[in-house]
């Protein structure tokens, strides 16, 4: 399924700056939910740009991960 720009914009929030009290007041609404923080904070604090890096690096780990349970059950199931 492939997403179009018009089906992701709504999902993924505003492109606009948040001024400080409406960073905290979406901050405190995250903590209600039970949101761990530290990682909002974190992410936060990284460009654009180092958000997209981060998010590949993920991503290519997850691939590794998949392409190694796919070789372990293959394994498992030839002996």
């Amino acid at each position: 399924m492939v997403a179009e720009d018009r089906d992701v914009a709504p999902l993924v929030g505003s492109s606009e700056r948040l001024t400080p009290a409406q960073t905290r007041r979406r901050l405190e609404e995250l903590r209600a939910w039970g949101v761990d923080l530290s990682l909002v904070r974190y992410n936060l604090g990284l460009t654009p740009t180092q958000r997209v890096e981060e998010a590949q690096r993920l991503w290519e780990a997850a691939a590794e991960l998949r392409r190694a349970m796919r070789y372990a059950r293959t394994a498992a199931a030839e002996c």
